[in-house]
């Protein structure tokens, strides 16, 4: 359970003016939900510090580390250039066994590996690249700060009842495959019924198509005789 105001310290490159303005943004905009949020400029802006000991004070005691992923980020990491670099050093020993205290930010269009340092390559990011998409992207940040799952993940169910497929294969006779079909022997009595079902089936055809004729002309008639057992269909125009 995460506490009621988790402590977060913002690593991050001095790309540009406008990339410290937007790292000050989102600082702020954490403090404003709940996060007790920092970066350099906040623990210099009133008095004299040790930068290099309020990395080290932050990164130990912080419930989590962001850090946000630049290309010039990636080169200083690598390079171990200036501040980024000295965070570096701390935190190549430290990811090793806080691992989940470790939040990257990918601020970086374009291929995204040029952005990400050597020792973070495989971890996953928060991708904040598209300013259109802040308000989402910041949503799932809170949700990870605050350890509650973007998606209520179901629960596992019950076992469903499997039962095996029969295997069916053709019966092998001598070696060879039993393909050969059994003729039944057609009887008179088959022939007679298959006359039987015909003709019926043809009458039933002609006796509807009067009656849709009949409903169409009111001076046409017809009527159905029985001859000799077997149905017949008079027409009178």
């Amino acid at each position: 359970m995460s506490k009621e105001h988790p402590s977060v310290f913002i690593s991050y490159s001095w790309d540009s003016e406008e990339h410290e303005n937007w790292v000050t943004f989102l600082a702020a905009r954490l403090r404003e939900n709940g996060v007790d949020a920092t970066i350099d400029k906040f623990e210099t802006q009133s008095k004299t510090v040790n930068l290099n000991r309020i990395m080290v004070e932050k990164i130990k005691n912080s419930d989590n580390i962001l850090l946000i992923l630049t290309e010039n980020y990636a080169k200083k990491a690598d390079t171990f250039q200036g501040g980024v670099g000295y965070e570096t050093n701390l935190l190549i020993r430290y990811i090793k066994d806080n691992p989940d205290k470790i939040i990257l930010i990918m601020r970086h269009k374009g291929d995204y590996r040029k952005a990400v340092p050597f020792y973070l390559e495989g971890f996953h990011f928060i991708d904040f690249s598209d300013d259109s998409q802040f308000d989402i992207k910041f949503d799932e940040l809170l949700h990870r700060i605050f350890q509650v799952d973007v998606m209520d993940v179901p629960k596992v169910g019950a076992k469903p009842k499997l039962e095996p497929k029969k295997i069916i294969y053709d019966r092998v006779v001598n070696g060879t495959t039993d393909i050969i079909p059994n003729f039944k022997e057609i009887t008179d009595l088959d022939k007679n019924k298959f006359m039987k079902q015909s003709y019926a089936e043809i009458l039933s055809h002609l006796s509807d198509f009067a009656e849709q004729t009949r409903q169409k002309n009111s001076n046409f008639d017809f009527e159905k005789d029985n001859i000799h057992n077997q149905k017949a269909i008079s027409i009178a125009p």
